[in-house]
Parts: C-alpha cells; structure tokens; sequence
C-alpha cells in the first residue's frame, strides 16, 4: 500500500540558505530525530548518492538514495532498491515568499514523502511513525536553517 505525506513550512531564510541546509546530507545525522548516521557515497555536482540509518526503538534500518538537485528550488530524493521501502521518494520544495516586517528573507519549504514498504508488518509498524517524524523533520530542518 503506498502511503502520501506532505508538509510544509516558512522559514526566516533565502532559498537559497534553506536550500543549502537540506543538500548537506552529511550533517543529517547532527540534528535529525531518529537519524542515527548520514554518509555521503559519492557526490557530484548534480546530486549525491547517499546512506541514511534511521532508528525508531528497536528498528534499525539503513537505505541508500540517490538525491538530484535542482538549485535553489528543488530537491529530489529517491531511495535505491533494498532495505525497508519498496520505494520511497522524497520532494523539497523551496518558494521564496518575500522579506517580512523585518526585512528577514522568507521562504515556504514543501516536504513530500511517496513510498512503500516491503512488509506489511513494517507498514503496521512504521506508517503512523512516518506522518509523526515529517512534521518533526520538517522542524528540525527549520531550526537549523533559522539558526544565527
């Protein structure tokens, strides 16, 4: 059964600054939850192919992904064949939306998730965590990018 995520937050920063944050997937695993361990395996000005261990309790996986950048509007996310997704692409979306009261640049940060998992009993276990962790992601990531 494929699940469908989206959220979406504004965050005190160019697109560009938001933008950079979330491409530097090497540092994930500094300020993610659940995030475990981030390893870039081979980068090119394009995109990245990237390994990802999360952890929830118990449940430890790891899956590698392939990640394109379309500077500084987009990033797209898809997980390679293997671990606990059949599938799994993830969307950022980076909007800018003006300068605020204070003259602070603004932009709406879209996070969509499409995937699968290869088990029911993973999908039993792990669906409801996943629609917790993308808001929890999400603000993370706005913390990060907001940070002085």
């Amino acid at each position: 059964m494929t699940f469908h995520l989206e959220e979406q937050k504004i965050v005190r920063a160019s697109c560009a600054t938001a933008f950079e944050v979330v491409k530097d997937v090497q540092h994930y695993d500094q300020f993610i939850p659940w995030c475990q361990k981030s390893v870039v395996i081979e980068e090119t000005g394009a995109g990245m192919i990237a390994d990802l261990t999360i952890g929830f309790g118990p449940l430890q996986e790891t899956y590698r992904s392939k990640v394109t950048f379309t500077p500084p509007t987009e990033i797209a996310v898809s997980a390679l064949p293997g671990g606990p997704l059949k599938f799994l692409t993830t969307t950022w979306c980076f909007q800018g939306m003006g300068d605020d009261q204070d003259d602070a640049p603004r932009t709406q940060i879209t996070l969509s998730l499409e995937g699968s998992f290869t088990s029911k009993l993973l999908e039993m276990t792990l669906k409801g965590v996943f629609a917790k962790s993308t808001a929890e992601i999400l603000r993370a990531f706005q913390h990060k990018i907001e940070q002085p």
